[in-house]
């Protein structure tokens, strides 16, 4: 017989229970309990609508749309007459987007197909692709990284050809690289551009945390490197715009949605004459020497052309980066050094070109006149024998001293110099600088080089550690007197020198 359950007489809601106040207390607290239910999902729904809705937008928005920089052309140098010397033009580089590339802990096997095979295609190992990556960490997500900047076209065909192999983590990005029509005429004036790299970055920061009046430099900045394009970098350096657009779950552009267009750098002229220029630098090239040509207007002080040899091509700053590592350690394993602006950055005696100097100060001293003479045996005995480069005969008075170059005169013009309250070498020394030798001459370039005008102060202050050699001797003064000894200027000096005198001070 089967036995059969029934509810209890006094329990009508068939769930067991028999006291009506004990269900209705349940039916309260379950409803109590799904109406905080309730109330926690539209506080949650309202939290994450409301307050964190702009965050989630953008999150959104960033994972749909990308921003692309679009690179701005600096700006223009030309020289006195609008000639074109530096101006900036279409390249492109092979570069990686981090957020698209396979990850390194999710499927290693795909993140290493894919840089073995861009490696394979541009000639690097994997390896080094997998280390660039990781020195540019701090780089956004969605920020490419350059692998080959300044990519030939036949390798860009042979990336372009195996895309679909490589996946929307390469790609080929439009860039701007400088170029200098005129190759290597007035390199050292110009000066060349690259890449920003770490130390460029700390000494930004540096200049920033100090107060100092510097742009803020990013990942990728194009900066000047030497000659006026660093020294007006600031100005050339143009506003970037940048490019916003869809694109699919695959990172493939479909649509663009908004751009901003880029601001050139400004224009830049400079008083240099291309003509001219390119006369001081053929000059140049007929010698076998090294050497420099600093060319001024004696009417205003403009410079005319400053040229340097040997020289170098500043184009090779903007080739692939094979190309400009075989260019570039040609320049570098150069024992006369390139790089360096002899006519501005240089120092040497300047020999007989500071006699004028000597005879500025013979005569503001009284020491000579016009009319006074010497006789120039082909030198002069003052413990040694202090030699002339001829032998000048008798009454060498100042015009044929300076026509003839006859060191004898400025040797006793040096010896009968000084006034009461200096010495001859010291007041020579104040005359040199009065025209402003033994300090920098303001040319607007990086590397001016202040000159030296030794005196009896100085010599004792230099070998304030080595007393024999801080005596001033009278054969020191000989030397000064004809630009020899310890006087150092450069080209560029001297042409500012002459330049004083040729249109009365």
């Amino acid at each position: 017989m089967a036995v059969q359950t029934r509810p209890h007489p006094t329990d009508r809601s068939g769930w067991g229970v028999s006291d009506p106040a004990l269900l209705k207390r349940r039916v309260w607290a379950g409803a109590a309990f799904l109406a905080f239910a309730f109330c926690g999902l539209l506080v949650r729904l309202w939290y994450l609508q409301v307050v964190e809705g702009e965050d989630f937008l953008s999150m959104a928005e960033q994972n749909r749309v990308r921003q692309v920089p679009l690179p701005a052309p600096r700006g223009l140098i030309l020289d006195r007459n609008n000639h074109i010397l530096a101006t900036s033009r279409i390249t492109h580089s092979i570069a990686i987007v981090p957020a698209a590339l396979p990850s390194a802990r999710r499927d290693p096997e795909g993140r290493a197909k894919v840089l073995r095979t861009l490696g394979f295609l541009i000639g690097i190992s994997a390896e080094q692709i997998e280390e660039k990556i990781r020195s540019e960490r701090d780089r956004g997500l969605y920020d490419p990284i350059r692998i080959v900047p300044h990519a030939s076209y036949k390798t860009i065909a042979v990336v372009e050809e195996n895309k679909a192999r490589l996946g929307p983590a390469v790609l080929v990005t439009n860039d701007l690289a400088r170029t200098y029509p005129n190759g290597a005429l007035a390199a050292h004036v110009l000066g060349y551009t690259g890449i920003v790299q770490a130390k460029d970055m700390e000494e930004n920061r540096r200049q920033l945390e100090a107060g100092e009046d510097a742009r803020q430099l990013g990942l990728d900045d194009i900066i000047g490197q030497s000659g006026v394009e660093k020294e007006y970098d600031r100005d050339l350096t143009g506003i970037r715009g940048s490019e916003r657009y869809e694109v699919d779950s695959r990172l493939r552009p479909i649509r663009t949605l908004k751009a901003i267009g880029e601001k050139p750098g400004h224009t830049l002229q400079l008083t240099i004459d291309l003509k001219l220029q390119k006369a001081a630098e053929q000059a140049l090239s007929r010698t076998r020497n090294s050497g420099a040509v600093a060319v001024i207007d004696v009417r205003n002080g403009e410079v005319l052309a400053v040229a340097s040899r040997p020289t170098f091509n500043p184009n090779i700053f903007s080739m692939e980066k094979k190309q400009f590592r075989a260019a570039f350690n040609t320049i570098v394993r150069n024992k006369k050094h390139p790089l360096i602006n002899r006519a501005v950055s240089s120092r040497f005696p300047p020999g007989s070109t500071f006699k004028m100097v000597t005879a500025a100060a013979a005569l503001e001293s009284g020491a000579v006149n016009p009319s006074s003479a010497w006789h120039c045996g082909g030198g002069l005995r003052l413990g040694r024998f202090f030699g002339c480069w001829s032998v000048h005969g008798p009454s060498v008075n100042l015009s044929k001293a300076l026509s003839h170059s006859c060191n004898v005169y400025f040797y006793q013009s040096a010896r009968l110099m000084g006034n009461p309250e200096s010495s001859g070498p010291t007041y020579l020394a104040k005359i040199a600088r009065q025209f402003g030798m033994g300090a920098r001459t303001g040319i607007d370039l990086p590397t001016d080089a202040a000159g030296l005008v030794p005196d009896p102060a100085w010599r004792r202050e230099y070998n304030r550690k080595n007393p024999a050699q801080a005596h001033w001797y009278p054969g020191n003064t000989l030397n000064m007197s004809i630009g020899q000894g310890d006087v150092l200027a450069s080209p560029l000096q001297m042409a500012m020198v002459t330049a004083a005198v040729a249109n009365g001070g």
